[in-house]
């Protein structure tokens, strides 16, 4: 049992890395670059973790805080055909 909890403690208390994310975040100006095997379990708003299978960096964005948004917002072409004349 005592084997069980000392792994499930180990887990769940990942220390922050020390490699800060270049140019700063202005969200976050302490965030770091994670180069784990796994996603980091709590991490902060613009974190990176380095995903090891593909190399691809994944930013961390809390939940809420990005709309979606369409770009263009609206076409020339869409714009003018809803021109009342």
């Amino acid at each position: 049992m005592a084997l069980v909890a000392t792994l499930i403690t180990a887990a769940t208390t990942t220390q922050r890395p020390t490699e800060q994310v270049s140019p700063a975040p202005q969200v976050n100006t302490d965030a770091v670059v994670w180069r784990t095997a796994e996603p980091p379990m709590e991490p902060e708003a613009g974190d990176i973790w380095i995903n090891p299978k593909d190399g691809m960096a994944l930013v961390y964005i809390p939940a809420g805080a990005a709309r979606a948004r369409l770009w263009p917002p609206v076409c020339a072409r869409c714009r003018a055909a809803r021109t009342v004349n």
